[in-house]
């Protein structure tokens, strides 16, 4: 998937050819003898128990011996169970069974000494590859291709942040020093806009005293 993502599969060609058995590609000299991995060097087999070369359409890793996968890969034309827990199922064609057809109706080499044996006589080139999804993104991603996209989402944050925070909030405002020491209420309060009431302002409101009735004081009661 990984590969498929930077372009390496692109104008590959599928260089052998068994008609009823597979067709394997992914080598960009088209040799056979070529390709890498994504982490440019040989992995380990991943074999799952659940999956089988049981069917037409199933993707597989090629590979040279156990262990030694890089980028090849084949696409079964038939049942092939012998290949379980050799090779490394990884996919399986989903739609466009019919471009399968017309790839192994292609011609090919079958002269038995020939140098070229089972070579497509016409080339089968991929034309591109698009991945919808990667699961294993960011798992199996190699170490320099994650530092790269942890710095581009590094760089995003910093520029998201130089550009919204703060827009929705007012200007803070600035620190009022307490005029005096030891003052705790009131300490944030300018002294010096409070004027004095004067004396025409000043309302001094009388006391009211309570009406008594024969049942004494009712206000008492609330």
């Amino acid at each position: 998937l990984e590969l498929c993502e930077t372009g390496y599969y692109k104008g590959i060609m599928f260089h052998r050819l068994i008609k009823g058995f597979m067709i394997q590609g992914g080598d960009p000299t088209g040799t056979g003898r070529g390709g890498r991995s994504a982490w440019g060097k040989k992995f380990k087999d991943e074999i799952d128990k659940y999956s089988s070369h049981s069917k037409r359409g199933i993707l597989s890793m090629a590979n040279a011996g156990k262990d030694t996968n890089g980028s090849q890969f084949f696409i079964l034309l038939g049942p092939a169970k012998h290949l379980d827990g050799k090779h490394s199922i990884f996919g399986e064609v989903v739609g466009g069974l019919h471009v399968l057809d017309a790839m192994e109706a292609v011609e090919t080499d079958t002269a038995f000494n020939s140098a070229h044996r089972d070579r497509p006589k016409e080339a089968i080139r991929i034309l591109d590859t698009k991945v919808f999804q990667n699961p294993f993104k960011e798992k199996w991603v190699p170490a320099q291709i994650r530092r790269k996209q942890e710095e581009e989402k590094k760089e995003a944050e910093e520029e998201r942040l130089r550009t919204t925070v703060g827009k929705w909030f007012s200007a803070p405002a600035p620190e009022v020093k307490p005029l005096r020491k030891g003052v705790a209420i009131g300490k944030y309060m300018n002294l010096k806009n409070i004027k004095a009431p004067k004396e025409s302002d000043v309302k001094i409101s009388g006391s009211k005293r309570r009406k008594k009735t024969a049942w004494g004081d009712i206000g008492k009661f609330f």
